[in-house]
């Protein structure tokens, strides 16, 4: 039952990267529902196979989690924010970017 939490927290993390990257190259209006609800979706079960993992590992709540749940909301708002806001594409890039690369960090190596 893990294993299954882990294959699909993954794999929703990354269609909800795709999502985020997908709204990010073309913010355009006839984009905007099916964007939306793809990266809601998404990001629904990144946090509910999340926390899943971690009820089933019963691990103590430790930074590196909390840190993870900020990385989760931020990839969360990347896809309203690049249709509310096309004009900071740019620095929605990057942010989403930074988001995945602490992610996966904090993943790995748990530093706290």
């Amino acid at each position: 039952m893990y294993l299954w939490f882990v294959v699909f927290h993954i794999a929703a993390a990354m269609f909800l990267v795709g999502a985020s990257y997908a709204a990010l190259a073309a913010p355009l209006p006839e984009h905007r529902r099916p964007l939306l609800m793809r990266s809601g979706i998404m990001a629904l079960i990144v946090f509910v196979s999340g926390f899943g993992i971690h009820g089933m590992q019963r691990m103590p709540w430790e930074g590196w989690v909390i840190v993870k749940i900020a990385c989760w909301v931020v990839l969360a708002m990347i896809v309203p924010l690049a249709f509310r806001r096309p004009g900071n594409v740019a620095a929605l890039r990057w942010i989403t970017a930074g988001a995945v690369a602490v992610a996966v960090i904090m993943a790995i190596i748990r530093p706290f």
